[in-house]
């Protein structure tokens, strides 16, 4: 079973990270359902 977009998004941010944006291929397409990778661009977070 593939991860849900919330279980990603709760490990990258507890390994220190903070996604930003999500894509469906190298060309910075929107990703969606049939996409065939996803690419989630994330910037390391700051200690608050």
């Amino acid at each position: 079973m593939l991860p849900t977009n919330a279980e990603l998004t709760r490990m990258l941010k507890a390994a220190g990270l903070l996604p930003i944006a999500y894509y469906g291929d190298w060309e910075l397409n929107p990703f969606k359902f049939d996409s065939h990778h996803l690419i989630i661009l994330s910037v390391k977070q700051e200690d608050a």
